[in-house]
């Protein structure tokens, strides 16, 4: 893709890598004056250590926002600013440890990120299928080790299929039923050119579901500004602070109850100086064609590969 320097003539060439947006439409003039603004307008005190989940003000903005743009029921107290999806993944984690989860049912065919990063999460990723309706819940049933799921209603990967009303209905029955945590993973559910937008399914069951979102689509992924809105219970355990970046996972995926997808394997990241020189983590990332954090295949990362 070519390069221009910032504030140059220079722009991006045509790139089909999926789940990368047109970065000629950033609004850079417009993002230049909302940052000078925002920051007239800082107290003293909010330049000072935030709160770990990140700004008040910015947690209500994003509260309104979902609200009505995607039709959540979001308390601000529920808000964690993050980095991304799959930052907000590791972040839950320790929640889930803590309500006894061990596997975690994920989308297939779905985002490869995701699965490296639930499995690097010290999770199991257990595949269930996805038909032209979406996610097959009456599979999810017989995955019994699984309580949580991770799934895209709005706009799957790859297939592009939304989850039917049906489907939505009988996954919102599954959390209540198992009492476990539905991740919905908001992929580019803003953009929609052959039907009306679907509302968050956050909406209709907020006790259960826990909404993962994103700004890399609606402006840019270097933005790294993410959001997860969920019950306190499965965030109050959870780690707020900097999360640890995926790391090369060590567990194996357990096959869905009616098919046994091939087995994903998973290259080893970055020059042994990785193990020794922090700073050198994110070049490596970004220089070895195996590590699984680039966008070899699929939509690209949320986060940079952390060599083992």
């Amino acid at each position: 893709m070519a390069r221009g320097r910032a504030g140059t003539a220079g722009r991006p060439g045509t790139t089909l890598l999926p789940g990368v947006p047109d970065l000629r439409a950033f609004p850079r003039k417009r993002w230049a004056d909302m940052v000078r603004a925002a920051t007239t307008e800082l107290t003293w005190d909010e330049l000072g250590y935030p709160d770990a989940a990140r700004l008040p003000r910015l947690r209500r903005q994003l509260a309104a926002y979902l609200a009505r743009g995607r039709g959540a029921r979001v308390d601000p107290g529920q808000l964690v600013v993050c980095a991304g999806r799959l930052d907000a993944v590791m972040r839950l984690r320790r929640g889930l440890r803590a309500a006894g989860h061990t596997h975690v049912a994920d989308e297939d065919p779905g985002w490869t990120q995701l699965h490296l990063t639930v499995a690097a999460a010290g999770l199991t990723p257990v595949a269930i299928p996805v038909d032209e309706d979406g996610l097959r819940v009456d599979l999810l049933h017989q995955a019994t080790a699984a309580r949580a799921v991770i799934v895209a209603p709005a706009h799957q990967f790859p297939t592009g299929v939304v989850l039917a009303p049906a489907r939505r209905a009988e996954l919102a029955d599954w959390a209540r039923e198992v009492d476990g945590p539905v991740m919905e993973d908001d992929y580019d559910a803003e953009f929609r050119y052959d039907r009306h937008p679907v509302g968050a399914l956050q909406g209709v069951a907020p006790d259960h579901v826990a909404l993962l979102g994103s700004l890399s689509k609606t402006l840019s992924p270097a933005v790294r500004l993410g959001w997860i809105a969920a019950p306190e219970r499965w965030t109050a355990a959870s780690p707020r602070g900097t999360p640890e970046a995926p790391r090369r996972p060590s567990s194996t995926r357990t096959p869905s109850p009616a098919s046994s997808p091939p087995a994903r394997t998973t290259a080893t990241c970055g020059p042994p100086a990785c193990a020794t020189n922090a700073a050198a983590t994110t070049s490596c990332a970004n220089s070895r064609p195996g590590c699984p954090d680039r966008p070899s295949a699929g939509r690209p990362p949320d986060s940079t590969c952390s060599c083992p």
